[in-house]
């Protein structure tokens, strides 16, 4: 919370450094403040607030000759104020609404979602989805490649399409295959593959007769088409090059570390995993967005769920600087929008 001993006066004009550096990404002087803002004090007296902020922690000097910009404190307490008053753009929900709602692939809309906000906040967008294990599926069909190797193919109800070839201790021969094909078509529309092989497992355990043997034949070629897979969330990474164009980049030494962080999946994973489970917009900062050698940086993220559940994540990592005011409310409604539309999509 914000410190009780932060004034009016100075909470007015702490507010107006940061948005004037949010625009400028330059140290900020009283001369500025006092010509942009119009407070009513001489550029003197701002000066005077100016050093007491700088006192408390929430403004630094770069340099002794150069105005003062936002600490990570400094930039916190600007966001707090924020809270109370966000919204997205009329015009900013039409292009999002526009430019998504007619894509019929949950592939295309993640990725498409991931170039917009790019474009829209000029940062890089970083959205994960879980694996299509936890998809509710369409249709799930195994097809024999060789004597002992099958492909699996797994299609979603969001229009995603998995192919998964596996080994299978011994051949699976055409009467068997269809058997097992027959058994699946009532268990597997309005499933994903996770709750399929939970369905099936509960069924061997009651099992006794003379579907028995064929059970266990399914749940060996679940088991075996999971286990292929990689379980971990889907990472889709848009607008490297949007984020590298801000001025904070110019030093080659620090856009070297972020390029190193973006082929890092595991750490970007970590940064965005706690949106998963947080309601609403979650906002990292700094020191909290920890990415060694690169400049301070934000991420900006909010959970999208279905029937209750947490699915994925939508965020924007951009300068510490970024237009907290913008970014917020639009990642917010964009998780709600992709929650929605995924929703529509295995509905149809």
């Amino acid at each position: 919370m914000a410190s009780p001993s932060l004034g009016h006066r100075a909470r007015k004009i702490l507010h107006a450094l940061v948005t004037e550096h949010i625009e400028t990404a330059a140290p900020v002087g009283s001369r500025t403040l006092s010509k942009n803002y119009g407070f009513g004090l001489s550029a003197a007296s701002i000066r005077n607030v100016l050093s007491d902020l700088e006192e408390d922690g929430y403004l630094e000097q770069p340099h002794t000759s150069a105005g003062r910009v936002p600490t990570e404190q400094g930039l916190r307490i600007f966001v707090e104020t924020l809270l109370t008053n966000l919204h997205v753009t009329e015009s900013d929900k039409a292009e999002v609404v526009r430019r998504l709602s007619a894509l019929n692939s949950a592939e295309v809309l993640i990725r498409a979602t991931g170039q917009l906000l790019s474009a829209m906040t000029g940062g890089a967008a970083v959205i994960t989805t879980l694996g299509t294990d936890h998809e509710l599926l369409s249709e799930l069909r195994f097809v024999p490649v060789r004597a002992q190797q099958v492909l699996a193919v797994v299609i979603t109800r969001g229009g995603h399409v998995d192919n998964r070839v596996f080994h299978l201790p011994e051949p699976l021969g055409a009467s068997e295959l269809e058997r097992v094909h027959n058994y699946l078509s009532s268990l597997v529309v309005g499933r994903s593959l996770q709750q399929l092989r939970a369905q099936v497992s509960a069924e061997l355990e009651t099992e006794q007769g003379q579907y028995r043997t064929l059970k266990q034949r399914v749940k060996a070629l679940l088991d075996a088409a999971a286990e292929v897979h990689d379980q971990t969330e889907r990472l889709v990474i848009e607008g490297r090059a949007q984020l590298f164009e801000q001025p904070e980049f110019n030093d080659v030494e620090k856009l070297r570390a972020m390029v190193r962080a973006f082929e890092d999946k595991s750490l970007l994973l970590t940064l965005i995993d706690g949106a998963l489970s947080s309601e609403g917009v979650r906002v990292r900062i700094g020191s909290e967005v920890q990415v060694a050698e690169a400049p301070a940086l934000s991420l900006i993220s909010a959970g999208y769920k279905r029937d209750g559940r947490a699915i994925g994540t939508v965020g924007v990592i951009a300068p510490a600087r970024t237009d907290y005011a913008k970014v917020m409310p639009l990642v917010g409604f964009t998780a709600d929008l992709i929650a929605n539309l995924l929703e529509r999509r295995e509905g149809l």
